[in-house]
């Protein structure tokens, strides 16, 4: 088998390749904040709100307007546009657009009519963080355009700018819940955990769907220590709707760490994603490896078995449960994996599988040896190397009949192999005693 950090790498290879898309998408999210009123101004509170794509056939929300007439959709892929259908009774229903702004904030503004009605203004849009939809914001909106000077202000790196911007945001309009969001984003960059969560929980107050205020309490309790409010955040995160699309995120940022040799952080961020997402096949696999580089065994092999229910013909699960139960001394467990290992890959069981055995005998395991040449030689019985590795191994072990049938075997196959006069010459022994 290959050594354990080449197994590793494979398989976290394997993993940055499914989360690089997941990674853009993470990336392409928004969120719109709309206020419903009827012709004289006032909030309507009540009013269902069914959001749908005609470009992803899965994805529906359903949101009720609060006594302020607000409710806040948060979608994970802001390149999409969205339809809403408004329903009160006593109105009109409404139909009509939604486009989030990628990585920011907007709001928009509906009418409801009532039967009869007409002449109801168009809805309007205020400015969102990347510039698009923009438009003079007036009375409230004030709050929101400091809010994105805020977002403006974070991804150029100027903290102090963005915690500024954000609590003038919060200041002119304290029901805004992505002020507090932001103020709870800065305070984690800074390590400020126990800030994060406090913020985050304003945020989620407004707005109990606020997606990112949700990640952003669950990383912060997870950073205190806190396992119970930890667990809490994980599951209001995952009841949300937002566990995948954070699971994905994390995943990413655990490949990058990765592959920048932070394998402290790449391990945290997998430990995450499986409590977010358990169904990311990918997370189990790319964990189970780091655990076992870590010598953690039994969490390497409970990892490795989660990856094999939600797919039992992963090969590199296989692999390293089959490392795993054997380094924890689970024999039963090992050889039932070599032998569904075989089956699935006899290639791997000429080549990987040698080379493992190979590890083995050289480590002075020499029974652990024979028992893996042997499976070897099943599935490729005229693998001269294999032979004669095995015999070795039987010679050592004191099997005399079997280190002459194999060594005998190794010379038929590879008369001129540079190992043949050592062959030979234990061959003589063997035959003199």
């Amino acid at each position: 088998m290959r050594s354990l950090a080449k197994i590793g790498a494979l398989l976290l290879g394997f993993g940055i390749a499914v989360g690089a898309a997941s990674l853009a998408h993470a990336q392409a999210m928004g969120r719109v904040t709309c206020t419903v009123t009827d012709t004289d101004g006032n909030a309507l509170q009540g009013v269902t709100a069914t959001v749908t794509t005609q470009d992803l056939a899965t994805f529906k929300q359903v949101k009720t307007s609060d006594k302020r007439g607000k409710f806040t959709v948060a979608v994970a892929d802001a390149t999409l546009t969205y339809d809403v259908k408004l329903e009160k009774e006593g109105y009109v229903p409404l139909v009509d657009k939604l486009k989030a702004p990628a990585g920011g904030f907007t709001t928009k503004e509906f009418v409801m009519l009532k039967p009869g009605q007409e002449g109801a203004p168009a809805a309007a849009p205020t400015p969102s963080a990347d510039g698009t939809n923009v438009a003079q914001p007036t009375g409230g909106d004030r709050a929101v355009t400091t809010y994105n000077e805020g977002v403006d202000a974070q991804s150029t790196g100027d903290l102090d700018l963005a915690e500024k911007r954000f609590r003038e945001a919060a200041e002119m309009d304290p029901t805004l819940a992505a002020a507090f969001t932001g103020l709870a984003g800065v305070a984690l960059q800074r390590q400020q955990y126990q800030q994060a969560a406090s913020y985050a929980e304003q945020a989620i107050a407004i707005d109990p769907g606020d997606f990112r205020a949700l990640h952003l309490r669950y990383e912060a309790y997870r950073q205190l220590g806190d396992a119970a409010k930890t667990t809490e955040a994980a599951e209001a995160l995952k009841k949300a709707g937002g566990g995948e699309a954070a699971a994905k995120m994390m995943f990413n940022e655990g490949a990058e760490a990765y592959n920048s040799g932070n394998f402290a952080v790449a391990k945290s961020k997998f430990e995450q994603v499986v409590v977010l997402d358990p169904e990311l096949l990918q997370a189990h696999v790319a964990l189970a490896s780091l655990y076992l580089r870590d010598r953690q065994y039994p969490a390497a092999q409970k990892e490795a078995e989660a990856a094999l229910e939600r797919d039992a013909t992963n090969i590199k699960a296989m692999q390293i449960l089959y490392d795993s139960a054997r380094l924890a001394g689970d024999a039963d467990t090992a050889k039932a994996t070599l032998d569904k290992l075989v089956q699935a890959d006899p290639e791997w069981a000429a080549t990987g599988l040698f080379q493992h055995a190979v590890e083995l005998y050289n480590h002075d395991q020499a029974a652990e040896a024979i028992t893996v040449l042997e499976e070897v030689l099943k599935v490729r019985p005229d693998h001269a190397r294999a032979h004669y590795i095995l015999g070795l191994a039987l010679f050592n072990s004191g099997d005399m009949a079997g280190a002459k049938q194999h060594l005998q075997r190794f010379l038929e196959l590879a008369p001129d192999d540079p190992d043949a006069a050592v062959a030979k010459e234990m061959l003589g022994y063997v035959n003199k005693g």
